[in-house]
């Protein structure tokens, strides 16, 4: 009696049969619908054409059922019908200019300013602070007392290691990030104007960055799409040639009923 072991695929097999399902999935992704191909589409107005006169306009072998072409209230119906149609595949097409606009706005700000310096790391770098805030004084006994000397170099020492601390914390933040303000370490408050200045300056460099990452953020938001706008923006085309081809078959509707 063979063994049970017997019964299960070899490991090849096995990764065999594993890569051709995974191979069938990525064949079903990504794949354009064929009712959006130029030839789908003439077809498609071809066929709407034929149906609309047939059904609408000259009822071909419909009359012996009782079913009559359109009068002029029939048309004034075919009008709301095409219009709303026509009306919704115009609003797909604003979805899709809002993501093609929201692209090249994004291409451009990441080639204006992904090259350029980021304004938070910049100020909060020891290139810009280190000789405002990280100072080292010498006392003239003539003009400043101990105590006052001590105090004005506390001051510095204080600014130059929260500068440091936020050196550290901004020194890897991306450039598209979002800088949380609260999380920053809080600077020390003193009566020193030229330090406050500083200070200030440092803070609308970081303002500077988050203006430019959430305007990214947004424009990135643009390009995303519902499930109903991705429905929307495939049967955009089938409802403008549907749309068509009813306006068309109007047309001839509307000749006929001139010549009665």
């Amino acid at each position: 009696m063979p063994s049970s072991a017997g019964n299960w695929p070899k490991s090849s097999d096995r990764k065999i049969g594993a890569r051709y399902t995974s191979d069938t999935m990525l064949n079903g992704l990504w794949v354009m619908p064929s009712f959006l191909s130029g030839t789908s589409l003439i077809v498609t107005f071809l066929v709407a054409l034929l149906v609309f006169h047939w059904a609408f306009v000259f009822c071909w072998q419909l009359d012996k059922i009782g079913i009559q072409p359109l009068g002029k209230r029939g048309w004034k119906i075919a009008d709301y019908v095409w219009l709303s149609a026509g009306s919704i595949a115009l609003v797909a097409t604003a979805f899709q200019a809002r993501q093609l606009l929201a692209t090249n706005m994004l291409n451009q700000l990441d080639a204006i300013v992904g090259s350029s310096v980021d304004p938070a790391q910049y100020y909060s770098s020891p290139e810009y602070y280190d000789g405002l805030l990280c100072k080292k004084f010498e006392r003239n006994p003539l003009y400043t007392s101990q105590a006052e000397f001590d105090r004005i170099q506390n001051v510095f020492d204080t600014y130059c290691a929260w500068a440091g601390k936020l050196t550290t914390q901004l020194v890897k933040v991306d450039r598209w990030t979002v800088i949380d303000v609260s999380s920053l370490p809080v600077p020390p408050k003193a009566d020193v104007n030229d330090l406050a200045s500083i200070v200030r300056e440092m803070y609308g460099g970081i303002d500077r960055h988050n203006v430019i990452a959430r305007k990214r953020e947004a424009l990135r938001a643009y390009l995303s799409r519902s499930d109903f706008e991705l429905t929307l923006a495939e049967l955009a085309p089938l409802l403008a040639i549907i749309a068509l081809a009813l306006r068309v078959a109007k047309v001839t509707g509307e000749i006929r009923l001139e010549q009665r």
